[in-house]
């Protein structure tokens, strides 16, 4: 029941054909800053300029300033939802979506260029290891791997029925990938073939990241494991909430997760230990999908339901300037 919950939670305002946003005329755009639009927001990404990029329904995407203000919103062709990017460098990255949409972009997101994947079911999570080695990770245990920077992909799906909601590499062969009932596998030849390792929980993990302490991950309950062999094994960790968290971001020292009902947690310890924080006064307790950090790892972006876009500033969070109290 839960399994069903979580995908129609992620994907039904996607694929609702019935809501789609009306398309932008040409020449036209939105005005030099403006509030996101209230739709689902599933995945954000930091650009190295400072800037933000966040994408939800109907294949929107939003260039976000880092006051939280949509300083551009496009659709991708198709209206095909993308869940998750990740960079290859400053200008390229890869963004993954419903019904194995893949989308390259060359230029920090301003456009993008539409392929599909050699799987059809939705891939909920991207990552890639260097310049040329990828993996993107779905539902019914599909995977799809590059060696080649995304001009081709092939598909290395697991043989087992397993939702994988997060995938990322620590070097350009390492990758490890983790999903439902705590499940996760761990790859040493850049996701062509996968072996299970034992998590230690029997509980959802939605989120995963490498940092300089190991990987962090993060599910159900409040759940936190951290690996420091590459996800071969794993300890538990004392997040200090007991919410649903989905997404975990690091840079650095810092580390971010965020989740259910409004959940914000923050390490400055490279996860070690965890505080909770407080959202902005008025800000509702939203669902909070993603975190994205920036450049400077004390600044970053959190965005979720309903057109959600909170900001992060040295350990707090804010909201964007025009939904502020007076």
């Amino acid at each position: 029941m839960f399994r069903l919950f979580r995908l129609l939670l992620l994907l039904l305002p996607a694929l609702c054909a019935s809501a789609q946003l009306p398309a932008p005329e040409a020449g036209a755009g939105p005005p030099p800053t403006t509030a996101a639009p209230r739709i689902m927001l599933f995945a954000a990404a930091g650009r190295s300029d400072g800037l933000f990029l966040a994408f939800g329904d109907h294949g929107t995407v939003l260039t976000l300033t880092s006051e939280g203000l949509a300083a551009s919103i496009t659709s991708l062709p198709g209206a095909r939802s993308l869940l998750d990017f990740a960079w290859i460098d400053a200008n390229r990255g890869w963004g993954a979506g419903s019904g194995g949409l893949l989308a390259a972009t060359e230029d920090r997101g301003k456009t993008f260029r539409i392929l599909q994947a050699p799987v059809s079911r939705h891939l909920l999570a991207v990552a890639f290891g260097d310049q040329r080695h990828g993996c993107a990770v779905g539902d019914w245990g599909r995977i799809t791997v590059t060696s080649d920077g995304g001009t081709t992909w092939q598909d290395a799906s697991l043989t087992e029925d397993v939702i994988l909601y997060g995938v990322v590499f620590t070097d350009a062969r390492s990758a490890c990938a983790v999903g439902e009932m705590g499940r996760v596998f761990v790859s040493t030849d850049a996701g062509n073939s996968w072996q299970e390792s034992a998590s230690g929980i029997d509980t959802t993990l939605f989120g995963i990241a490498a940092g300089p302490q190991g990987l962090l991950a993060a599910g159900l309950d409040g759940n936190l494991i951290a690996s420091a062999d590459n996800g071969l094994t794993w300890t538990p960790v004392q997040s200090g909430s007991d919410r649903s968290l989905y997404d975990i971001a690091i840079s650095q020292n810092e580390v971010w997760a965020v989740g259910d009902a409004g959940v914000a947690i923050h390490s400055v310890d490279a996860g070690r230990t965890w505080n909770s924080v407080a959202l902005p006064d008025g800000s509702p307790r939203s669902t909070l999908t993603a975190v994205a950090l920036g450049p400077d790892p004390q600044h970053g972006v959190v965005v979720g339901e309903n057109g959600t876009v909170l900001t992060i500033s040295k350990g707090r969070l804010a909201a964007p300037a025009d939904r502020r109290k007076p």
